[in-house]
């Protein structure tokens, strides 16, 4: 099987897949000794690749399934440099999505954005609460108090419209819904 090899960095990948693509730096062709090196940055931990000769005056990126099945999951910065003995020069910027790999996930993911946990969690305080009338109380000396019935109300709405935007723009994200503009002709 054949597959094309694109030509610009990707966007997004899946940890433990190889990835490739070609760099044309038309000041700074492999052929004549340069040498382009990523760097991936996040959070601290940083990869670096380097590219080789693809024999046509561009450089082959690879990152191969072995070296990206250790990348952790998340956004990462990157910058592309050349360098030729002592010369070294930047060439080109951006960033990139490593995504997690579901096949190394054995013990299970949460899905759920940080909206949905807050509205699940609330429901779930809502609904112990209906057995406990008090708000406060001491024991020992020691005094607690729960979170007013208004304020975990007004979050129960909060988050149950963050989580209506989040599948709104999910389901315009996939093609199945719409921006809620509705256009009309006369």
């Amino acid at each position: 099987m054949s597959t094309t090899i694109p030509t610009v960095e990707p966007d997004d990948f899946i940890a433990g897949d190889t990835v490739k693509w070609t760099k044309s730096v038309s000041d700074y062709k492999p052929e004549d000794s340069w040498v382009l090196t990523y760097y991936f940055i996040k959070s601290g931990e940083q990869q670096k690749v380097t590219a080789t000769d693809n024999g046509d005056s561009k450089h082959l990126v690879t990152l191969t399934a072995a070296v990206t099945a250790d990348w952790v999951p998340g956004e990462y910065k990157w910058q592309a440099v050349v360098t030729k003995t002592t010369e070294r020069y930047p060439v080109d910027s951006g960033s990139l999505t490593v995504n997690r790999d579901f096949a190394q996930d054995i013990s299970g993911h949460d899905s759920r954005t940080y909206w949905e946990t807050v509205l699940e969690n609330v429901k779930a305080v809502l609904e112990d609460r209906a057995t406990k009338d008090q708000s406060s109380y001491t024991i020992h000396g020691r005094q607690l108090s729960r979170t007013p019935m208004g304020d975990l109300l007004a979050l129960y709405s909060r988050a149950e419209g963050e989580v209506a935007k989040e599948k709104r723009a999910e389901a315009i994200a996939n093609g199945n819904g719409h921006s809620g503009k509705i256009l009309t002709r006369f």
